[in-house]
Order: C-alpha cells, then structure tokens, then sequence
C-alpha cells in the first residue's frame, strides 16, 4: 500500500483526538473559569453592601481607627494581599463544590 493512501485515515484521527481533547478539556475549563470569575466579580460588591448595612457603618471607615504599628505591621508581612487570596480561594471552592458535575 502506498504511505499517503496509510497516512489519511491515521492523520484524521490524529486531528479528531486532539481536537476532542481541546473542547472537553481547554473549553469546558475555560468557561467554567470565566463563569466563576464573573460569579465572584458580581457577588463581592453585594457582600459589601450587605456587610456594611449589617455593621451599619462603612467597612473603609472601621480601618480608620487601625493603629500605625498595625498598619505596618500588616504591610511588611503583606497580610492584605494574603487575605485576597484566601477569600477568593475559599469563595472559589465554595461557588465549585455547587456545580453538580465537578464538585
């Protein structure tokens, strides 16, 4: 049998393969990523609105009366970063263990 006559079939499934692995893996993953991206993006001004009706303050005016030392305390060891990323790590797991075919 000549090589191209072999090469087609193998090829096509080649392309088939790979392209199935793209849509259920990079796509799937993708939208989901970008679905609990805009969730948190939508979720986290209402938590704030409804944090700062139940404190019935604001939550910027609350850190006003943070001492300096704290403040750089807090700076030095980047607690607010690391406080970003923990909040938003656990807002993540919580808004994926309520996607039924993943969590």
């Amino acid at each position: 049998m000549p090589l191209p006559i072999l090469l087609g079939p193998l090829l096509g499934s080649t392309i088939a393969t790979f392209l199935g692995w793209v849509f259920r893996k990079v796509i799937v993953t993708f939208l989901v990523a970008t679905a609990i991206y805009f969730m948190i993006d939508m979720l986290t001004p209402l938590v704030l609105r409804l944090a700062s009706s139940y404190l019935n303050t604001n939550p910027l005016t609350l850190l006003n009366g943070v001492p300096q030392s704290v403040w750089w305390f807090a700076s030095a060891f980047k607690i607010d970063f690391g406080l970003k990323v923990m909040f938003t790590a656990l807002a993540t797991r919580f808004l994926i263990r309520r996607i039924p075919f993943v969590g």
